[in-house]
C-alpha cells in the first residue's frame, strides 16, 4: 500500500491488523453520495415513499459501513486461508479502490494459491444470499418498512458484484489468481505462470481505462472516471506482481550476508547529538546508524532526520541514546535471512535499510539499493 502513503492501524481481528488507507475516506465519501444524494440509487428506490433526505443520507451511511464490512470478510477470508497454508500476512487495509490483504510471500503451491483466492469470491456470494434472504424475509414476511429492506437489497446486489468482478481472470484479482494456479500447476513454473497471469490482467487493465475514456464521451460522467482509474491500478498492480515474482526468483537462495555491507558505521550511544551530526550524518549522509552500548554490541537505531527534531540550542546537551529508537524488531535481519524475505521487510521500511545483526553485535547494513542492483546486474548478464 506504499502506493498511497502511510495506512492507520484501527483494531486487530483474528490477529490481523485492520488499516485504514486516507484515501478510503473519499471512496467513503463517493459511495455515500452515490446512495444518497437526489438521483442516487436509494433517492430513486425511496421516491415514492416520502422519505426525508436525513433518513436517506443516514441509509447511505449504513450502506456504505455495510459495503466495507463485507469487504473485510472478503479479505479475512483470504487472510485465514493464506495463514493456514504457510503465506504470512501483514494485515487487511481499506483503500480507494476497496480492500486488500497484504499478503508477505507468494503462495507455497499452486494449490495453496487456488484455495487462497477462490475463498474471496465464494464469501462475497455467501454475504450476497445472506443479505437477499434477509431482504425476502423482511420484505414478504415481516413486511418492514422499504427504508430497511432495500438496505439489504443493496448490500445483496453490491456483494454479488463484487464477487463477479473479483472472479474476472485478472490478475492480481481472485480471478487472475486462479488462472495463476492452473497455469503454475500445469508449467511447474510460477514466474512462467504470473507472466501470463500479469499480462491478462494487464490488458483488462487497459480494456478498462479505454472503457471508461468511452464512456465519458458519451456522457458516463464519474462512471467513466472511475473505471479509468480502477483499470490503471489494476494495470499496474498486474505489472508490479509480476515484477515482484521475477526479483524473488532472481533472488532465490541468496541470503542477506551475501549483499551487506560491512563493516557498518556505527555511533555511540554516548556522543552528543551534535557530534553526530557532524562526524556521521554530513560526512556519510546515510538514512539511519547502528547506535551501539560500550560493549559494541546493537543497543538501537537512530535516522539521520532526527536530530532536527531537536531545539538546536540542545543540540551539544543531548545524546543519540536520547532520542535513538530502541525497538528493532523493523530495523534490524540476520545474516543468515534469505534475501527475498529482506527484499520484502526493506519494501515496507521507510529508511530502506537494515542493521545485519549477528549475536548482538551490528556486522553489517543492507540497503534494497543493494538487492535491486544485484537484480538489475544478473537481468542484464542474462540478456545480453
Amino acid at each position: 500500500m506504499s502506493l498511497f502513503g502511510k495506512s492507520w492501524t484501527l483494531f486487530k481481528i483474528l490477529g490481523f491488523p485492520v488499516k485504514v488507507n486516507p484515501t478510503w475516506f473519499l471512496l467513503f465519501f463517493l459511495i455515500v453520495f452515490s446512495l444518497s444524494s437526489p438521483g442516487g440509487l436509494f433517492s430513486a428506490w425511496l421516491e415514492q415513499d416520502d422519505v426525508s433526505a436525513s433518513t436517506l443520507w443516514l441509509l447511505g451511511v449504513i450502506g456504505a459501513l455495510g459495503l466495507f464490512s463485507s469487504l473485510l470478510i472478503h479479505e479475512l477470508a483470504h487472510s485465514i486461508v493464506a495463514r493456514r497454508t504457510g503465506m504470512p500476512v501483514g494485515g487487511i487495509t481499506l483503500f480507494i479502490f476497496g480492500g486488500v490483504s497484504e499478503m508477505e510471500a507468494e503462495p507455497p503451491t499452486a494449490s495453496a494459491e487456488f484455495f487462497m483466492a477462490v475463498v474471496g469470491p465464494l464469501s462475497s456470494l455467501a454475504l450476497s444470499a445472506f443479505f437477499l434472504s434477509t431482504w425476502a424475509l423482511l420484505r414478504f414476511v415481516l413486511e418492514s418498512p422499504p427504508t430497511v429492506y432495500y438496505l439489504f437489497f443493496y448490500l445483496a446486489i453490491v456483494n454479488f458484484l463484487l464477487a463477479a468482478f473479483n472472479s474476472l481472470p485478472a490478475f492480481p484479482l481472485d480471478g487472475g489468481r486462479i488462472l495463476r494456479s492452473f497455469l503454475w500447476g500445469i508449467s511447474e513454473n510460477l514466474y512462467s505462470a504470473t507472466r501470463i497471469a500479469s499480462f491478462v490482467g494487464s490488458a483488462f487493465g487497459m480494456l478498462m481505462m479505454i472503457i471508461g475514456v468511452f464512456s465519458l464521451f458519451y456522457g458516463g460522467g464519474i462512471g467513466g472516471i472511475w473505471l479509468i482509474f480502477l483499470g490503471f491500478f489494476l494495470r499496474q498492480a498486474a505489472i508490479s506482481s509480476a515484477q515482484n515474482v521475477k526479483m524473488q526468483q532472481t533472488l532465490g537462495g541468496e541470503t542477506v550476508g551475501r549483499f551487506m555491507t560491512a563493516p557498518p558505521v556505527c555511533v555511540s550511544q554516548d556522543i552528543s547529538i551534535d557530534q553526530f551530526v557532524h562526524d556521521f550524518v554530513l560526512p556519510y549522509h546515510f538514512s539511519i546508524f547502528p547506535v551501539i552500548n560500550d560493549e559494541g554490541k546493537l543497543a538501537g537505531i537512530i535516522h539521520s532526520l532526527r536530530p532536527g527534531e531537536i531545539n538546536r540550542d540542545r543540540w551539544p546537551h543531548t545524546l543519540v541514546k536520547d532520542i535513538m529508537e530502541s525497538g528493532l524488531s523493523g530495523n534490524k535481519i540476520s545474516p543468515d535471512t534469505s534475501a527475498t524475505e529482506a527484499l520484502s521487510q526493506l519494501s515496507k521500511e521507510q529508511g530502506q535499510r537494515l542493521v545485519v545483526v549477528e549475536n548482538g553485535y551490528p556486522v553489517g547494513i543492507i540497503s534494497l539499493r543493494d538487492l535491486m542492483d544485484f537484480i538489475q546486474l544478473k537481468s542484464n548478464l542474462k540478456t545480453s
